[in-house]
């Protein structure tokens, strides 16, 4: 929902974004990762936070670069970390049009790659 996030008074999206993105480096090189956080009034692990945050820039980043006809292939040693948050976290009440989360899981064949997995496993279709 474009309605749901707002920018600041001049402030572009790609500003947002690295702005978002100085926050995280912060946040790890405050040892977040090893504490408690609460996220919208549920306390997680620090680690699953982050992990969290980087299944979503690396899936929207695809759907950014998907959207407007780029090439995007993210650094490999951040997928793996992130679809395996994911994958203990995405319960099927989340998935379906109406949920609001995620699409149904789109199947990919056995020997895709990690980052096509993460997608899959996201709603996304690897080959869209």
């Amino acid at each position: 929902d474009p309605e749901a996030f707002s920018l600041a008074d001049g402030e572009r999206a790609s500003d947002a974004v690295r702005r978002c993105s100085a926050e995280i480096q912060q946040a790890i090189a405050d040892d977040v990762a090893s504490q408690a956080v609460t996220m919208s009034q549920a306390r997680m692990p620090g680690d699953g936070v982050l992990a969290m945050a980087l299944g979503e820039y690396l899936v929207h980043a695809w759907d950014l670069a998907t959207a407007t006809g780029r090439a995007y292939e993210p650094p490999a040693d951040a997928v793996v970390p992130a679809h395996e948050f994911l994958l203990g976290m995405v319960a099927p009440e989340y998935r379906g049009p109406d949920s609001g989360f995620f699409d149904e899981e789109v199947p990919v064949p056995e020997d895709a790659s990690d980052f096509d997995r993460l997608l899959g496993f996201a709603g996304r279709d690897p080959n869209a």
